[in-house]
């Protein structure tokens, strides 16, 4: 998939955005201008809202998200869909159970 070829080794930035021991956890990292977030879940499906107030105020950014999605006939049932974002943007993330998300931020 096109997130992991992205993926750096080297971070300049980490933070845990939400969480709750046991439960769920969705945290963000920073490699040079471009941000990775990764979320998991437990064995409960729960929706998080996810607020990019830690983006730079006044640019404009494009976000892949990559979710479970059991209707897409693939090997791995990803999908993928692209949102335009702000530092004042927040969504809605649907985490299946056992499942997760990940998410690619770049400037646009």
């Amino acid at each position: 998939m096109e997130f992991f070829e992205k993926v750096p080794t080297v971070w300049d930035d980490t933070k845990v955005l939400d969480g709750r021991i046991g439960e769920y956890i969705i945290t963000v990292r920073r490699s040079g201008d471009d941000w990775f977030i990764g979320g998991i879940t437990n064995n409960d499906a729960r929706e998080v809202e996810l607020n990019f107030d830690f983006l730079e105020e006044g640019k404009k950014y494009v976000a892949t998200i990559y979710e479970d999605d059991e209707s897409i006939n693939t090997r791995t049932q990803v999908s993928l869909t692209q949102k335009k974002l702000t530092s004042r943007s927040k969504i809605t993330l649907s985490l299946k159970a056992s499942g997760g998300v990940a998410i690619w931020v770049r400037e646009r």
